[in-house]
């Protein structure tokens, strides 16, 4: 899948390397309880949760060429391409 080479977002992680902030994943397969386990993990330990599936609505909804492409994705219920 061609992603715009413009449109690929470059995060500065600096402020993270020297700190000790544990990132959890959850995958599995729908409805498998990841967002309940999810939830816990947050409201036990104060963490907080960042939904994969909200991240990429969100691209969607904007007028870009990777909001396009995300947005036919989301709606043919296809998997979102991983592309680097």
């Amino acid at each position: 899948m061609y992603v715009p080479s413009l449109e690929r977002v470059e995060y500065d992680l600096t402020p993270w390397k020297n700190k000790n902030v544990p990132i959890i994943w959850l995958t599995g397969q729908q409805n498998t309880g990841k967002k309940t386990h999810g939830n816990f993990i947050k409201d036990s330990f104060n963490y907080e949760h960042i939904s994969i599936t909200q991240l990429l609505r969100d691209e969607a909804r904007k007028n870009t060429e990777r909001g396009t492409i995300v947005k036919e994705a989301l709606n043919s219920k296809k998997k979102v391409s991983d592309v680097r």
